[in-house]
């Protein structure tokens, strides 16, 4: 039933969201024009967005990063995305077109597993569920294909291994969470400052060239651009659904740390309105820090006291687990192994540019491992 209506819900908004054009979105190291014979070459039945009036657009998007690899010196084209929004999804067409129309090799590195690109390419793409849930990897899988890119690679882990990661990553969170005096803290606190400098783009690593490796990364404000925002709440209610889907134990863990918060919240204003106290001192607060401020007004029992300070160290403990597996299994790892395989695509050969299309989230980590 919650299904089907979260289907509903995206259809009506569907129906709301405008086609999101971005004629003016480009990286700026895109902007060079297509060669005549480049666009001669382009059959009468080649996609509007490969037409040659459309790739002299310049597209100047605050979403694409552009730098050299650090170990083979080859271009890499880094396309930050909001999953399933139509404006990202614009912006995938639009950049793999330009750049595979200027580049006359080049590798698409997507973030799918092989699995989840079945389950992808098995539904009609002019069914209801194929609009409903377009996509930006499909865009750029389609885009690549039409300008003839052979070497698509699909460089994320699996939903298996994924799955097994984030049980791993909680379990041993909760282990160090029982452990302050053997490192267990932190063990965590350095996860954590991980991921600040992975998504602040620190570099990993010194590099000897300052000319082609651009230092810019994507910034809290660029999350704020109009077009993004305008397709943000569709994207939100089919990443849910598609969360709920493909890894139904992430969203039930999140049920049960807001389940935890709401009991927590509870049983705190039934003790409220329970006890007696002084009606000089009326207590309105709603947060643990406020509440033990007037403690000493309330008269509660140690009973009460001891379960309201294991329900908040629950609490905490569960917000950390939730924190650091999102940080970990989710973003620091899965880092790892998009880079990897941009790497791979980098040392072939043959390959002058590896565009890769990735969530937002994930590009200054990535560009932070490669450059």
């Amino acid at each position: 039933m919650a299904l089907k209506l979260a289907l509903c819900v995206v259809a009506a908004s569907a129906a709301f969201i405008p086609n999101l054009r971005e004629g003016h979105m480009q990286s700026p190291a895109l902007r060079s024009p297509v060669s005549r014979s480049m666009a001669h070459r382009r059959s009468s039945t080649t996609p509007r967005y490969l037409t040659k009036q459309y790739r002299h657009t310049r597209l100047r998007s605050r979403h694409v990063l552009t730098f050299t690899e650090r170990e083979s010196g080859k271009k890499v084209v880094l396309i930050g995305t909001m999953h399933y929004n139509p404006s990202s999804i614009e912006t995938v067409r639009k950049v793999v077109s330009e750049v595979a129309a200027k580049s006359s090799n080049l590798s698409l590195v997507v973030e799918l597993c092989p699995e989840r690109f079945k389950a992808m390419r098995e539904i009609p793409r002019k069914s209801v569920l194929g609009q409903l849930f377009d996509n930006e990897m499909l865009a750029a899988f389609e885009a690549a294909r039409d300008a003839g890119v052979d070497n698509i690679v699909l460089g994320d882990c699996t939903d298996a291994e994924l799955s097994s990661r984030i049980a791993a990553v909680a379990k041993s969170t909760g282990s160090d969470i029982l452990n302050p005096f053997q490192g267990g803290w932190q063990a965590i606190l350095r996860d954590f400052e991980r991921l600040g400098s992975s998504m602040t783009g620190k570099p990993a690593f010194q590099s000897k060239t300052k000319k082609d490796n651009s230092r810019r990364i994507i910034q809290l404000e660029d999350l704020f651009e109009a077009s993004l925002l305008m397709g943000a709440p569709l994207a939100l209610i089919r990443n849910f659904v598609v969360l709920a889907v493909k890894l139904p134990s992430f969203i039930k863990a999140t049920a049960l740390v807001g389940l935890s918060f709401m009991l927590r919240q509870t049983f705190l204003s039934n003790a409220l309105a329970e006890r007696p106290h002084d009606e000089s001192h009326a207590v309105a607060a709603t947060t643990m820090h406020e509440h033990m401020v007037t403690a000493n007004h309330l008269m509660w029992d140690p009973f009460t006291i001891a379960v309201l300070v294991a329900l908040s160290v629950t609490n905490l403990a569960m917000y950390t687990a939730f924190a650091r597996v999102a940080a970990v299994a989710l973003l620091l790892e899965r880092d790892e192994i998009l880079a990897a395989s941009i790497r791979d695509c980098c040392r072939q050969a043959g390959n002058r540019t590896v565009v890769a299309v990735l969530g937002m989230a994930h590009c200054n980590g990535v560009a932070r491992l490669l450059r």
